[in-house]
């Protein structure tokens, strides 16, 4: 299956599946969900689910989802474990959650959710456009938008200045 198909809507992100892509039917898709916040099952759970449901994957009928989650060091083994399931796509949210499904396996596609480093810096990207390799997403680069930020934080505070003298 090709993984651009399959995308999930990430909080604050797209679905991208179209409602073109065809299902083979009788067909059982798989997905892997592995991230260092229990939380966040919750949230893919009430928001993604329901979107992919209205594209037909739907839990339990045609839609298993296995969910993978703790603290950080056991990244490497909750990767291992997620990738034994023999997923069409792994979720990964976290850096390090990432780059453990990344070191378990090479042809399993990754979905990055709100990974907030670099994902070319870390190499699991070619470039931001053109993602290659297994690994695609969604990236929160917030630390280049500081400057900007600081930029329009002083400038509110120059016209709030202005507008009250």
């Amino acid at each position: 299956m090709d993984r651009r198909q399959f995308l999930l809507a990430v909080p604050g992100g797209a679905l991208l599946v179209t409602s073109a892509s065809a299902q083979e039917p009788g067909r059982l898709y798989r997905i892997a969900y592995i991230t260092p916040s229990e939380a966040l099952i919750g949230m893919l759970r009430k928001f993604q689910l329901p979107e992919l449901a209205r594209f037909g994957f739907v839990e339990g009928r045609n839609l298993t989802l296995t969910t993978h989650a703790g603290p950080p060091a056991r990244m490497p083994e909750l990767a291992r474990e997620a990738i034994a399931t023999k997923p069409d796509v792994v979720i990964a949210t976290s850096t390090v959650a990432i780059l453990a499904v990344k070191e378990a396996s090479s042809t399993v596609p990754i979905v990055m959710s709100f990974i907030g480093e670099d994902p070319v810096a870390k190499e699991l990207a070619k470039s931001l456009a053109h993602p290659g390799g297994s690994a695609t997403g969604i990236a929160m680069l917030a630390a280049e938008m500081d400057g900007k930020r600081a930029s329009l934080l002083h400038e509110l505070c120059r016209r709030h200045t202005v507008s009250r003298s």
